[in-house]
């Protein structure tokens, strides 16, 4: 969402992300939330003239007025953003290689490369690529331990799962 604030005398643009948004096929208006809004950390200022929400570092982020006066209903001077403009806005998306590498499931360097250009988008991948925990978590094996026995004069064989790791120890009987 994209929409104008008036902040100490300067104009400025501020587009938003707006997450569980709701597709209403029937409606005709755009309706917003504000417990949604006040989800992302951010703070709300207001009278009977104007709401502002706030971010932590006090700039405007929106401002809504109300429909008629002495109304409830406020109105944000607003607009949605096509998803192909999104790309656009940097503070939508940073441009940060560690984060696409977990928004798209930890795929390799090279499928990340393949993802630049198939979108025609760019991020600055690092010369030294940083060990990522979350590949290595699922690299790693659970390894199980187990003893096994084998009887030579039977040739008979079997296992025990063990909940720790002990020292082997070789057992032979003498009859």
């Amino acid at each position: 969402m994209e929409n104008s604030v008036t902040d100490k005398g300067s104009k400025t643009t501020n587009v938003m992300r707006l997450h569980l948004v709701y597709y209403l096929p029937s409606l005709t208006t755009q309706l917003l939330s504000m417990g949604q809004i006040l989800q992302g950390n951010t703070r709300l200022q207001g009278d009977t003239k104007s709401l502002v929400f706030l971010k932590e570092s006090d700039q405007k982020l929106l401002e809504a007025f109300p429909l008629l006066p002495k109304q409830t209903i406020y109105w944000a001077n607003s607009k949605v953003i096509p998803d192909k403009d999104l790309i656009k806005h940097t503070s939508m998306y940073a441009d940060d290689f560690d984060l696409w590498h977990q928004r798209l499931g930890h795929p390799s360097d090279q499928v990340l490369d393949r993802f630049q250009k198939d979108h025609e988008f760019s991020f600055k991948k690092p010369v030294q690529i940083p060990l990522c925990k979350g590949c290595a978590k699922g690299k790693m094996h659970s390894h199980k331990w187990f003893i096994s026995f084998l009887d030579d004069f039977t040739s008979y064989a079997w296992i025990t799962l063990l909940r720790r790791k002990v020292m082997p120890i070789r057992l032979v009987w003498i009859s």
